[in-house]
């Protein structure tokens, strides 16, 4: 962001955006076609080279133009997201597959709420925290974020819902799934920096 003209930073965040908006799309595409063909395990190895021309990429083009300062990290801060995330993942996961009222569903959502709770609070009690919740007073800022994060759940739920019921409803291959779930990261990838642009 710092190297970026203030003009082009919309597109350049729009840009960012792409990988989030088309990785969903390709990934099934790229994991099925690549499962089909070879073993699972070349989803991994064939991604080997693009993550080494992207670390020489970036040690060559990105540099940090403004000076670094030493932040104190607050602690309870970090404890209260280990909880709080912990607990939302361990509760979303066994929640089709377990009771509510049992540990591993009821108790580790109280857990995340309680360390979601905690952190907000500590959050707007520090001079200097980790998250800067304070900006969510900000109701336009709120309002795109909301927007933002709406929109992510749903495409994302589309792309986990899409391919398995194509595999499981259906009975087509992974290949198959992919294949049908590619158009929507073109349109992602069109439109991604040229809504940021905007």
């Amino acid at each position: 962001m710092e190297q970026v003209p203030t003009s082009r930073i919309g597109f350049m965040m729009g840009s960012g955006n792409l990988i989030t908006g088309v990785a969903p799309a390709i990934g099934p595409t790229f994991g099925g076609i690549v499962a089909s063909k070879l073993n699972w395990r070349w989803v991994f190895y064939s991604l080997i080279p693009l993550l080494i021309i992207s670390f020489v990429l970036g040690e060559w083009g990105i540099t940090q133009k403004s000076p670094i300062k030493k932040q104190q990290i607050d602690l309870f801060s970090i404890l209260m997201i280990v909880f709080m995330f912990c607990g939302f993942v361990t509760e979303f996961s066994n929640l089709g597959s377990q009771a509510f009222m049992t540990f591993s569903v009821g108790s580790a959502l109280l857990i995340g709420i309680l360390g979601m709770g905690l952190f907000a609070r500590r959050s707007l009690t520090l001079k200097e925290p980790i998250l800067q919740l304070r900006l969510f007073r900000n109701k336009k800022f709120s309002g795109h974020i909301l927007g933002f994060f709406l929109t992510q759940l749903i495409s994302l739920g589309f792309a986990f819902l899409l391919p398995n019921y194509i595999q499981l409803v259906n009975g087509n291959s992974a290949m198959t799934a992919g294949l049908i779930v590619l158009p929507a990261g073109f349109v992602g990838a069109i439109f991604a920096p040229l809504g940021g642009g905007f």
